[in-house]
């Protein structure tokens, strides 16, 4: 579930699934999707805030909500549509401020790197777990994390997580 309010010209928007620790599922990141639409359309947002319900920022895709979809196809429908949140994030005329109140895991990381600027909390950590778990990055981190940390920076990043 996404929340969205706004606060003058600054528009908040908080991934609230404290049952998940705001894990994405499709529902979340189609609702994100809406939402930088909506932002884009509306010329009175000046600035995006993007956060997490909670202690935690998100804390990565919903395995649960995963778990039952194995195919192919269904990999690339949640890669894909987590690639067009991104690459929407990237065009939205607006900054997009992540204010991680903690973790960003997994997919969360992902959606951290794509916002213009990140401000965390002193509990939050940036995980790239699912290289651990034999997945890769799907939503344009790799060549989004060189351009701010260079590649050996990026590369430790990516395997040490």
């Amino acid at each position: 579930m996404l929340g969205v309010e706004r606060q003058g010209a600054i528009a908040i928007w908080t991934i609230a699934r404290p049952q998940a620790k705001n894990a994405l599922d499709h529902a979340t990141l189609s609702e994100l999707i809406d939402a930088v639409a909506e932002a884009s359309r509306d010329r009175s947002v000046r600035a995006v805030v993007l956060t997490g319900d909670g202690h935690t920022f998100v804390s990565g895709g919903d395995l649960r909500e995963l778990r039952g979809k194995n195919t192919p196809q269904d990999a690339e429908r949640f890669s894909d549509l987590g690639w067009d949140l991104t690459r929407a994030m990237g065009d939205l005329p607006v900054p997009i401020v992540c204010a991680m109140p903690g973790p960003a895991i997994g997919g969360g990381a992902e959606l951290a790197l794509a916002c213009d600027m990140r401000v965390a909390d002193l509990r939050a950590r940036i995980s790239f777990k699912q290289v651990r778990m034999g997945v890769t990055t799907a939503w344009g981190t790799v060549p989004r994390l060189v351009s701010l940390v260079g590649a050996g920076t990026a590369a430790r990043l990516l395997y040490a997580s």
